[in-house]
């Protein structure tokens, strides 16, 4: 949606559209191999951590790639701010927020606490936040080109 909502009001074309789409690929991919069950059991021992890990540093990539992708369409284009446009930079900042400084800290025995936590609220900042605005985002692009009921 964003793919499609950024190059329409810079008035340009998406730049490397064929790494956009195999940016796209690549998260689907790696998104499908990050572990669900350790996310919702807890770590236990270090082979679920290093994969979990290791799985959400490679998914930064083809991200950042898209991102980067994004933010050069808009570079030295007529950009117009309209609704889906404004919306569609808010996914672009939310989604691109930096990492807490709550990422570094250990797991606390007293506490009980872990990264999972920071790990969890993450994703549900990124899924949640950045998912809204995309939505209302193509709402207000694609809502007026549907066809009136009659």
């Amino acid at each position: 949606m964003v793919s499609e909502i950024i190059p329409v009001f810079s008035r340009k074309v998406i730049f490397g559209y064929p790494m956009v789409v195999a940016a796209s690929i690549a998260i689907g991919f790696l998104a499908m191999t990050v572990p669900g069950p350790t996310t919702f059991r807890g770590w236990h021992g270090r082979p679920p951590e290093f994969r979990l890990r290791g799985v959400t540093m490679l998914i930064a990539i083809p991200t950042g790639i898209k991102i980067f992708n994004w933010v050069a369409t808009m570079y030295g284009g007529r950009i117009r701010f309209a609704t889906p446009m404004l919306f569609a930079c808010a996914f672009l900042f939310s989604s691109s927020a930096p990492a807490s400084p709550a990422s570094s800290s250990r797991w606390c025995p007293s506490t009980g606490s872990s990264r999972l936590h920071f790990v969890v609220a993450h994703f549900h900042f990124v899924l949640v936040g950045s998912l809204i605005f995309t939505i209302f985002g193509a709402i207000y692009y694609w809502f007026p080109k549907a066809p009136a009921a009659s």
